[in-house]
């Protein structure tokens, strides 16, 4: 079992309240935002300290902090639990059970609303929080290639200059000499000149002033986020 698999179970179980979810914000495995208040959740397969200090660490810059775990039935791990659930309880973090079988989540301990936020360590969260589009990373892919708001905004402009370049956006002449301007236009973040010329996953050319289009290499690498391309709409 891998910590992604938890990932999709913990994620229905918060929109059903009516929480907007996102994966791998910042150093949290998920994160869940409803009346402007943040619930940080990490997704492992067995308890450990390392755990408990990551999440006491979520409690800095979240209202909310939730360790998941899937559920054992193996005698000396339900021990292990239950003792580790008595130092969730002090430290006001919550716990949640995943039934990976049932593909269901439920909570067995609830998290206590902390009173003192770090405004920096918070402000930090909600930024990354809020610039990211959609869930398109699962969190506890630790390792993985996470897809992050900087990332997200760069797929975009690669997205909307394919759609330039098989004319499915037709531009005027002046339109394809001011080609930053036009994808801000189309929905793009106003960072889209910067992202073009920093070129940071090298999958711009640049035609001439104003204007620039996808590499071969940006062109392999859309097809490979193809299933995420839904998000970025006409």
């Amino acid at each position: 079992m891998k910590e992604t698999e938890l990932f999709i179970p913990v994620k229905r179980f918060f929109e059903e309240k009516d929480y907007q979810v996102k994966g791998e914000i910042v150093s949290a495995d998920l994160i869940a935002e409803k009346d402007e208040k943040l619930t940080a959740v990490e997704l492992k397969l067995k308890p450990s300290l390392k755990l408990l200090l990551q999440a006491s660490e979520n409690t800095k810059s979240c209202e909310f902090s939730y360790i998941a775990l899937p559920i054992s039935t193996k005698k000396d791990e339900k021990k292990l639990l239950k003792k580790f659930s008595s130092l969730l309880i002090l430290s006001g973090i919550g716990l949640l059970a995943i039934n990976v079988e049932k593909d269901s989540c439920e909570e067995l301990i609830p998290a206590r609303e902390q009173s003192v936020i770090d405004a920096k360590m918070r402000k930090k969260v909600e930024k990354e929080f809020r610039s990211r589009f959609n869930t398109l990373s699962k969190g506890g892919s630790v390792g993985g290639a996470a897809i992050t708001a900087y990332k997200e905004s760069a797929l975009k402009i690669a997205f909307f200059l394919d759609k330039i370049e098989n004319q499915e956006i037709p531009l005027h002449d002046k339109e394809k000499k001011r080609i930053p301007s036009v994808l801000i236009k189309l929905g793009c973040c106003n960072k889209t000149p910067s992202i073009l010329q920093k070129n940071h996953y090298n999958w711009f050319e640049r035609v001439e002033n104003g204007s620039y289009k996808l590499s071969t290499f940006g062109r392999e690498e859309l097809a490979k986020h193809e299933n995420i391309l839904d998000f970025f709409t006409l």
